[in-house]
């Protein structure tokens, strides 16, 4: 709690949206592998293609 409680009202963080923080404070970083395009792509289809099945 000792780490994650200043980033709870620091105002450093006005100019810095959607970091996201582990429980020691630290940053956490998008994986390059989702924030490629064509693998969201798949996954979304994937995704999508799961949900219609449920649906049945």
């Amino acid at each position: 709690m000792q780490k994650i409680l200043p980033l709870l009202v620091t105002a450093d963080l006005e100019n810095i949206s959607g970091t996201m923080f582990n429980r020691h404070g630290d940053s956490i970083y998008p994986n390059p592998f989702l924030t490629n395009k064509t693998t969201l792509k798949n996954i979304i289809e994937a995704s999508e293609k799961l949900l219609k099945k449920a649906k049945l």
